[in-house]
Order: C-alpha cells, then structure tokens, then sequence
C-alpha cells in the first residue's frame, strides 16, 4: 500500500510540514507545532492523528513541568521508518 501525505501538487501540506519540523528540530508538543506553522491546535491535533495511523508519527512522552497541566511530544516514529525526503 503506497502511503501519501496530505497535500495539493507542487506544495508541502501540513503534514509533510509537521514531519518537517520533527525531523529538524526533535520531539515538539502540539500547541508548539500549531505556532509554528500558524495554523489552528485543531488542524494539529487531526494531522498528527493522521501521522499517527500511517505510524509515521507518535506520542513521545510528558515534555518536562512547567508547574501546570504536561503537554505530550510528537515525535518521528523512527522504530517504524526511516524517513527519506527527496526536493528537486
């Protein structure tokens, strides 16, 4: 089965952009991905959940206290895959 990422042709869509930014910068919490990418805490919490079904993405843990409620990491899901990007 040939596994896709969301997206139009010739633009990177919010998937890919989230496996982006794990890949370069580790393990993010949701509402940190959110900011970064400018887009709404709800369109995250689908996208990841998409990654998380295709096993390209998974819940990496509590991030570390900050004395209120711990958020949850998203990270790669690199015991399933390695990841290969490839841009022309």
């Amino acid at each position: 089965m040939a596994l896709t990422l969301a997206g139009r042709a010739g633009r990177r869509g919010p998937q890919a952009k989230i496996l982006g930014l794990l890949r370069d910068e580790g393990p993010l919490s949701r509402a940190r991905l959110a900011d970064r990418l400018g887009v709404s805490r709800t369109t995250i919490a689908a996208e990841v959940g998409r990654l998380a079904e295709l096993e390209l993405a998974k819940d990496a843990g509590p991030a570390s206290s900050r004395g209120g409620r711990r958020t949850t990491l998203v990270d790669f899901n690199v015991d399933e895959y390695t990841p290969l990007c490839f841009e022309s």
